[in-house]
């Protein structure tokens, strides 16, 4: 055979072998850049982001527990927050499983359009202890600390709100669901 790589005995020729070192780089360096593209696809699997359809993210088990993870958080809240131009805020917020909620405010005192409900998701914070409601208008308050049994309203940067009337911000737990 003018082409083969074997001679009729079956072993290979020194030319042929020499011809496949030397002539036919491009096999090797083919050869080998399979080899460590699979080595290389080997990667750590990545932190899920959290999924505002209500489905189970990936925790790690050595993350500290948070609100996220420990509390019965599930349910309804209720609080009457300050208002500047009205007797107060009645404010009901529900929380469901499958990452959504139901916001209902009714402005005290107030005779125009005193009620509205807000529909929408909640996503977590990366720490696992405040919600931010999607879906609300703009001049709706949508960032809330889950603490047990309550929620607290947060400021529009996620900070607490300080002060005499503090408190007035704490929606407490009505019922689980």
């Amino acid at each position: 055979m003018k082409y083969g790589f074997a001679k009729p005995s079956g072993t290979y020729c020194n030319k042929c072998i020499l011809n496949l070192l030397i002539m036919k780089p491009y096999i090797w360096l083919l050869t080998i850049t399979f080899m460590f593209t699979g080595f290389a696809c080997e990667t750590e699997p990545e932190m899920p982001v959290r999924v505002p359809t209500g489905e189970e993210v990936y925790e790690p088990p050595d993350r500290a527990p948070n609100a996220r993870t420990a509390l019965d958080y599930y349910g309804t809240y209720h609080g009457v927050v300050p208002c500047e131009d009205c007797d107060g805020i009645d404010t009901t917020i529900k929380l469901l499983p499958d990452g959504t909620y139901t916001k209902t405010t009714v402005y005290l005192g107030k005779n125009d359009d005193p009620q509205n409900t807000y529909f929408g998701h909640y996503v977590w914070n990366q720490t696992g202890n405040k919600i931010y409601l999607t879906g609300l208008d703009e001049d709706q308050p949508s960032q809330y600390f889950v603490a047990e049994d309550r929620i607290i309203q947060l400021d529009v940067t996620g900070g607490r709100i300080a002060g005499e009337l503090a408190n007035s911000y704490i929606l407490n737990k009505q019922s689980d669901l």
